[in-house]
């Protein structure tokens, strides 16, 4: 039956001239919201249209991977993924590639010695309908272990924060890119600079940027914030730039927090604390590194925390 250019079932367009009553789609997870779906791609996949009205307009949430904490005394937070935004896209009868980008992976190895520039998130993208969104910038890291080399907050989606060995010269933070994100803070005073988010970098230079909400799947979600930065505090003072919750104890939402200063009595020196991860699809950045590293004969690091991963959600009505 062709006699409103779509099949009995409603699924797919028929004859030349025909058109479908709504966008028939697959790919992602797939749930409702109202008179609306919701394809939610966690990881990488393929988003197929197979029919169309006579308006095909979707909406669009693409966030890229946060970028990885920066390693060492006072490492730089990492930035947040590019979010990109847009209510009305127009899609066409095919199958487009969707790319999840994976956060940068925690800068590893032991003490405060750091081996080079901590890795940038990585982009997301569907097809080409949407300017690729930009991995998160790394946060700034050092190798005071002698070699002092240093390497400034990365430039990305959002910038990494800046950060710093101590003794040694501070180092910039990462821009962020226009229309994505914001730059990361420069270190200061003993606390490296905190990574920028999707909603704009921290009047507090050692936090996180705050991320930014959206209801595209029918619940306003924060995604997209900055990592806090390391401190050389017993107490720490990094916080992730989530605009939601955290704890240094307990959960916390989208970015990581900061490393701080760890006491260890019995061998009368101190460590540092790893930075924190930042969450799974959230696109946030992972906290730096923080406190002295002395004490890496009883498995004491201060790394940086891993970015977290970005999303790719379609929105469109079906009924």
């Amino acid at each position: 039956m062709t006699g409103f250019g779509y099949n009995v079932n409603g699924f797919g367009a028929v004859g030349s001239a025909g058109i479908a009553p709504f966008i028939t789609a697959t790919g992602g997870t797939i749930t409702t919201d109202g008179n609306f779906k919701v394809h939610t791609f966690n990881s990488s996949g393929t988003f197929e249209v197979t029919a169309l009205p006579e308006t095909p307009s979707v909406a669009i949430l693409q966030v890229a991977g946060g970028g990885s904490g920066g390693k060492g005394n006072y490492g730089g937070g990492g930035g947040a993924g590019g979010h990109i935004y847009d209510s009305d896209v127009t899609v066409e009868l095919t199958s487009y590639t969707v790319t999840v980008g994976a956060g940068g992976t925690d800068s590893g190895g032991a003490g405060h010695q750091g081996s080079g520039p901590v890795p940038d998130g990585n982009a997301s993208s569907i097809g080409s309908l949407l300017t690729t969104s930009v991995g998160g910038g790394g946060g700034g890291t050092a190798d005071g272990g002698g070699g002092e080399s240093y390497w400034g907050g990365r430039d990305g989606g959002s910038g990494g924060g800046g950060g710093s060995y101590g003794q040694f010269s501070a180092q910039d933070a990462g821009d962020g890119t226009a229309g994505q994100g914001n730059d990361g803070n420069a270190y200061s005073s003993n606390k490296g600079g905190g990574g920028g988010g999707a909603g704009g970098t921290s009047s507090t230079a050692v936090n996180g940027g705050v991320g930014t909400s959206n209801s595209i799947t029918g619940s306003a979600v924060v995604r997209g914030g900055g990592g806090g930065g390391g401190t050389n505090s017993t107490t720490g003072e990094g916080l992730g730039g989530d605009g939601g919750t955290w704890g240094w104890e307990g959960s916390f939402t989208g970015a990581g927090h900061g490393g701080y200063r760890l006491q260890i009595p019995p061998i009368g020196a101190d460590g540092g604390t790893n930075g924190s991860p930042a969450t799974a699809n959230k696109g946030g950045g992972g906290g730096g590194g923080g406190g002295p590293g002395e004490a890496t004969e009883a498995g004491v690091t201060n790394n940086g925390g891993a970015g977290g991963s970005g999303v790719v959600i379609v929105r469109y009505q079906f009924q």
